[in-house]
């Protein structure tokens, strides 16, 4: 394939999502904050799925990097706390954004 599908949705679904949502909390709109939490929950998983990819990659292949692993690993706990506090507030009954 001369386009990698995984730089695809990368680059044309989740990147302007982000931004999106971005603008939407420095707005201080309700949807912003859902779409972020949305974003934080799923990108946690995403990372989380590549440090286990390379971990069992380098097991059947034992030339392939576990570079990525550590960084992967800090990412998908940033991203875990990140979802845990964003879920507290709604908790609490404060969502994100809310005034």
């Amino acid at each position: 394939m001369l386009t990698n599908p995984i730089e695809a949705l990368d680059l044309s679904l989740t990147l302007p999502l982000c931004a999106l949502a971005g603008v939407r909390l420095w707005q201080r709109r309700p949807w912003g904050a859902l779409l972020a939490g949305v974003l934080v929950s799923m990108l946690s998983l995403e990372t989380a799925s590549i440090a286990v990819d390379q971990l069992f990659g380098q097991q059947r292949d034992p030339g392939q990097s576990l570079a990525a692993v550590p960084l992967m690993a800090a990412l998908t706990l940033l991203g875990l706390a990140l979802t845990v506090v964003y879920l507290h507030h709604f908790r609490q009954g404060v969502g994100p954004g809310a005034d």
